[in-house]
């Protein structure tokens, strides 16, 4: 404000400094033989005048402080968005290793662990096969014999034909018992597999989504 004050006065001396410099006979016929009221006149229009062109040059300051502030706060903003989106891409970037990584120890590990089943069930499996072509070849041996003993001998043989009987039977339990173990190891592989079909699905999406990833 003292700036303002002090501009004014500055103007208004430089343009009344020339008509104090002028003869007294000019200042006779101004506003009819009166030169004080016309120069006070002009210096009251004068500083209205420089009033006004202040008051425009602090409104104009307003508005531009105003937007320049405007301006810095959606720098500031969009920075801020900047810093967020770069440090979603890391984290995603993270993620996609994360992911891609835990899908192969999963693969691996399902693997090793069907492998090792499969084999241990293939070795049970012919371990009965066999047992069972061992049983078969002891029974049709027994009827053989059977077949060729005299009828005085017969009272013997039901005891032994018992007893392969039962081997028999529990040698078929068994077997039925590994046959639902295979079909229960099958069903769990098929799932395990749908498993893993379904992490390579999403991780092939993410890396589509964000291929920056790999």
């Amino acid at each position: 404000m003292q700036g303002s004050v002090l501009l004014v006065w500055v103007v208004c001396l430089g343009l009344g400094a020339p008509c104090w410099a002028m003869p007294v006979g000019k200042w006779q016929g101004v506003r009819g033989g009166h030169p004080q009221l016309a120069l006070e006149e002009d210096v009251n229009i004068l500083m209205y005048g420089v009033l006004q062109f202040s008051s425009g040059l602090r409104e104009m300051y307003r508005a531009t402080s105003s937007k320049f502030t405007q301006i810095f706060h959606s720098l500031d903003a969009f920075e801020r968005t900047l810093g967020l989106l770069g440090k979603s891409v890391r984290e995603a970037k993270d993620m996609g290793g994360e992911l891609e990584s835990s899908v192969l120890q999963l693969q691996q590990r399902e693997e090793t662990q069907l492998k090792s089943q499969s084999t241990e069930i293939n070795q049970q499996f012919k371990s009965l096969v066999y047992d069972q072509l061992v049983l078969q070849n002891k029974v049709t041996s027994l009827e053989e014999t059977l077949s060729s003993l005299e009828g005085t001998k017969l009272q013997t043989q039901p005891e032994n034909i018992s007893q392969l009987k039962e081997q028999s039977l529990k040698q078929y339990k068994t077997l039925q018992k590994l046959m639902h173990s295979v079909q229960s190891q099958r069903k769990q592989m098929e799932q395990q597999q749908l498993q893993l079909s379904q992490l390579a699905k999403k991780a092939s999406h993410f890396l589509l989504y964000f291929p920056s990833a790999v």
